[in-house]
């Protein structure tokens, strides 16, 4: 799901750190909007307001726990 909304990553960890602009060694739900924004993302479907605004709060959950344990695997925070 991601990676048809985002594409592929291809270094998560300098993703993340581009996006943790306080360096606070998780993502922000503003930072993730002004990156997504930066982006130019896009929903397919932005008809339905109530399901895309769940959409994007999963995505950012998903992003967020995935890029920061990925993080802490290598020891980077």
């Amino acid at each position: 799901m991601i990676e048809k909304w985002v594409g592929k990553m291809a270094d998560p960890v300098a993703e993340f750190k581009s996006i943790d602009l306080n360096g606070g060694g998780q993502i922000l739900f503003d930072e993730f909007c002004d990156w997504s924004v930066q982006k130019n993302l896009d929903l397919d479907d932005d008809d339905d307001f109530e399901q895309n605004w769940v959409l994007i709060k999963e995505i950012f959950k998903i992003i967020n726990n995935f890029i920061f344990i990925f993080a802490q695997k290598e020891k980077i925070y």
